[in-house]
């Protein structure tokens, strides 16, 4: 079974059921939920998801759909340390990202993920580090 990381972003559009000028954002991301929760995928998650997701307008039906992964035994929670912290802010210094974006990549491959799903640019600057991907592209 492939594993995978979803940035807070895939929840939240899966949540507010975003749109951009052409495409049901929102859609996208709930078929890749639908097929995590029919045995496709197992999707890690970590402390710093969870708290981005906290105060986000969206975060009720987001986290609604985490208790479903859960039921179904879809979630794999990773813990960072002291070492990824300081990965993380080397790897953001370095490629002039985020460091929350940099960690999110670190703890999705510290789990074994294949791949990070997301809409965020940053994620590019990271790709010899883990690919990155749209959730309509897997």
């Amino acid at each position: 079974m492939r594993r995978i990381y979803l940035d807070t972003n895939i929840y939240l559009d899966y949540a507010e059921d975003r749109h951009d000028r052409l495409r049901p954002l929102g859609e996208f991301a709930f078929q890749l939920l639908k097929r995590a929760i029919s045995c496709e995928f197992e999707i890690v998650i970590s402390k710093l998801l969870l708290a981005e997701l906290e105060n986000q307008t969206g975060s009720e039906i987001a986290f609604r759909m985490l208790a479903a992964l859960k039921a179904k035994h879809k979630l794999i929670n990773v813990n960072q340390d002291r070492s990824d912290t300081s990965e993380a802010r080397n790897i953001a210094r370095a490629k002039g990202v985020p460091w929350q974006d940099a960690m999110h990549a670190i703890l999705a491959k510290k789990a074994g993920a294949e791949l990070i799903v997301t809409r965020d640019a940053h994620f590019a600057s990271l790709s010899d580090f883990l690919e990155a991907v749209f959730p309509e592209n897997i």
